[in-house]
C-alpha cells in the first residue's frame, strides 16, 4: 500500500489511517498487539476488535485482531510512517472510538451520513444502511477512493 506522504507544513496531504488535525488536541489511542492466532496480516485503516486468549495470556498489552463483523470493533488502525502491514505478535497502535481519523471512501459519502466500514477492503468506508453505524462522516466523499474525515462512534 503507497499514499505517497508529502510533509509538508501548510498542507498536509491526508493519508489513510492518520489521525486527523480538526479533532481535540487529546487523541483517543491504545497500543496493542496482534494475536498470535490472528490468520492474516491487519493493515492500517483495518477494524480491529479485542481477543480474549484464556489463561491469563492476554497479560500486558491488550490482544487484537481483524474484525468480520461491523457490530463488533472497538478500534481502527492508524497510520505509521514506519509500518504499515502487521502480522502476529506485533505490536501496533489502534483509534478508539471518539477518534477522528482519515478513511477511503468505496462510494460517494455526504458530510453528516453515518458509515460502517466496508469489511471488503481495508480502511474503507460505506454508507450505514440500518442501525449499525461505526463513525460519522465529516467530509465529502465525491467519488470512489476520496479520503475523508471520519469521527469514530
Amino acid at each position: 500500500m503507497s499514499d505517497n506522504l508529502k510533509l509538508n507544513s501548510f498542507n498536509q496531504q491526508a493519508v489513510v489511517g492518520m489521525i486527523a488535525p480538526i479533532g481535540p488536541a487529546e487523541v483517543n489511542t491504545i497500543d496493542c498487539v496482534v494475536s498470535p492466532n490472528a490468520t492474516t496480516n491487519i493493515v492500517v485503516g483495518d477494524p480491529v476488535k479485542l481477543v480474549d486468549l484464556g489463561d491469563g495470556k492476554n497479560k500486558g498489552k491488550p490482544m487484537i485482531d481483524k474484525i468480520t463483523d461491523v457490530t463488533a470493533y472497538n478500534g481502527v488502525v492508524i497510520y505509521n510512517i514506519m509500518k504499515n502491514t502487521y502480522a502476529k505478535n506485533e505490536q501496533i497502535s489502534i483509534a478508539l472510538q471518539g477518534t477522528f481519523l482519515t478513511l477511503r471512501a468505496s462510494e460517494v459519502i455526504t458530510a453528516g451520513s453515518s458509515v460502517v466500514f466496508d469489511l471488503t477492503k481495508s480502511g474503507y468506508v460505506k454508507n450505514a444502511t440500518d442501525d449499525n453505524i461505526n463513525g460519522i462522516a465529516w467530509d465529502r466523499a465525491s467519488k470512489v477512493d476520496d479520503i475523508i474525515t471520519i469521527q469514530l462512534v
